[in-house]
Order: C-alpha cells, then sequence, then structure tokens
C-alpha cells in the first residue's frame, strides 16, 4: 500500500478547507465516500454489458472527485478508463477496472482516517 501523502495530496485537503472550513471538507469526504461505490458498480456493470458510454460516465465522475481530494493516483486510472472506454477497448478495460477498485480501496482508507482524525474520532 501507498503511504497516505501519494494516495491523497495532503494539499488539496488543505485546499478544500481554506475554501469553505472543516465542515466543507468533511462534506467533500463524505460525498466521496459515499458515492464512489455506486460509481464503481457502474463501471463494473457497463464493463459486463458491454456498455463503454456507462463505463465511461462513471470513471468521469470518479476522476472529478478523484481531483477534488487529491487523490491522483485514482484521478489517473480513472482518465485511463475513460480513455479505454471511449475507445471501446474491451481487453484493457478489465485489468483497468480492478485496478481502479484497488487505488479506490487505499483512497477511501485514507479519507476514513482523515475523516476521524478531523472529528476527533478514535
Amino acid at each position: 500500500m501507498a503511504d497516505d501523502e501519494t494516495v491523497v495530496d495532503p494539499s488539496a485537503l488543505d485546499r478544500l478547507l481554506r475554501i469553505g472550513g472543516q465542515d466543507f471538507l468533511l462534506e467533500m469526504i463524505d460525498l466521496f465516500l459515499a458515492n464512489a461505490p455506486h460509481r464503481l458498480t457502474a463501471a463494473r456493470v457497463g464493463f459486463e454489458l458491454g456498455d463503454h458510454a456507462r463505463v465511461y460516465g462513471a470513471a468521469h465522475s470518479l476522476k472529478s472527485t478523484a481531483g477534488n481530494l487529491g487523490a491522483r493516483g485514482l484521478q489517473g486510472v480513472s482518465e485511463r478508463v475513460e480513455e479505454r472506454a471511449n475507445a471501446g477497448d474491451r481487453d484493457a478495460l478489465g485489468p483497468l477496472l480492478e485496478e481502479l477498485a484497488r487505488r479506490y480501496e487505499e483512497v477511501r482508507d485514507r479519507l476514513e482516517s482523515e475523516r476521524r482524525r478531523r472529528r476527533g474520532d478514535h
């Protein structure tokens, strides 16, 4: 597993904190944690159905939210999924979706830890 700072760039979290304060940052984390699993499921279902537009849409949404939170690795894999879905490259999508799920788990763990720390939960 990558270290925390390579999973989620702390400067991105600091930027969100400056923009909207602690509550805003926590809301952004909560929204990501609530919605990202649905995007991953949509991408997997799209892949299974051969619906590349669905895969593309799910990856695009993940890419945007990952970028906002500084999850650059997840953002990059999401972009590659977008590209391969747009190209209709089913062979490349399977392994990329597996990598996307792994990256998401790292980001999820890091953001859950960040959320607990900022809320004072231990």
